[in-house]
């Protein structure tokens, strides 16, 4: 039996067409959940600065993870009506957000 790599099994459930919901808890224990805009996403890139990744779409939520240089980061989608991306920095890491703008700038393409 063949074991696929981390990535190639990442994309192929990334490609699916069904929605996507992200689900996190905020430090005060209540849950949100945020509508996943799939356009775009299902794709790896590097890193070639820092970024931080957050609990939730917003500037001041807080940071569940942070990650430099040459990492890679499947986007998943955008959450609707912000500018953040919805991001799985590695297949056992949290997923989060980053800001789309900043995230852009720290890639290579």
């Amino acid at each position: 039996m063949k074991v696929l790599s981390k990535p190639i099994v990442l994309m192929t459930a990334l490609m699916c067409s069904y929605p996507l919901y992200a689900a996190h808890s905020s430090p005060s224990g209540s849950a949100a959940e945020y509508k996943i805009d799939r356009n775009g996403g299902g794709k790896l890139y590097t890193l070639t600065g820092k970024i931080d990744v957050h609990s939730e779409p917003e500037r001041a939520s807080p940071v569940i993870g942070k990650y430099g240089k040459g990492s890679i980061f499947a986007v998943m989608g955008r959450a609707r009506g912000t500018d953040y991306l919805y991001v799985s920095p590695c297949n056992a890491c949290k997923n989060g957000f980053v800001r789309k703008s900043e995230f852009f700038k720290k890639v290579r393409r």
